[in-house]
């Protein structure tokens, strides 16, 4: 429990580190420095929750938010698979329903993430970010 506790409480400073620089949580930062040893498996939940991709321990809390293009990349896809995602539903497709995706700009090195994570099969550059089904029968 208290292990947990030191997680919630990292978490929580991240959050808020983040929240004062004005990143967003689904944009991936590089690193973070926590002022206390823990095990490999807590590590990996600061990790998950906060979207960092590296933990170190130091004498001082740190969060790294310089952003180079891969994590920008990384970042936008993250936006842009919520926003289908939101738009998905509100077409009221259905999990299993492919679509094709129209949007005016997108990070082409997560093409085939994007495809994957909202069941599309195609996605093409037009004015706005828009979604058709596609009828397969």
């Amino acid at each position: 429990e208290s292990d947990m506790e030191k997680v919630r409480r990292f978490c929580q400073e991240i959050h808020a580190l983040r929240q004062k620089s004005g990143i967003k949580v689904r944009q991936p930062l590089m690193s973070a420095t926590i002022t206390q040893k823990l095990d490999d498996d807590l590590l990996l939940i600061i990790l998950d929750e906060t979207n960092i991709k590296n933990l170190s321990v130091g004498k001082e809390f740190f969060l790294n938010t310089t952003l180079n293009p891969k994590l920008i990349a990384e970042g936008q896809y993250r936006d842009l698979v919520r926003e289908i995602q939101v738009l998905r539903k509100n077409s009221g497709l259905q999990i299993s329903d492919q679509n094709s995706i129209v949007a005016p700009i997108w990070p082409v090195s997560f093409e085939k993430e994007i495809l994957s994570k909202t069941l599309a099969v195609s996605i093409i550059k037009g004015d706005t970010l828009t979604i058709k089904k596609i009828d397969v029968s």
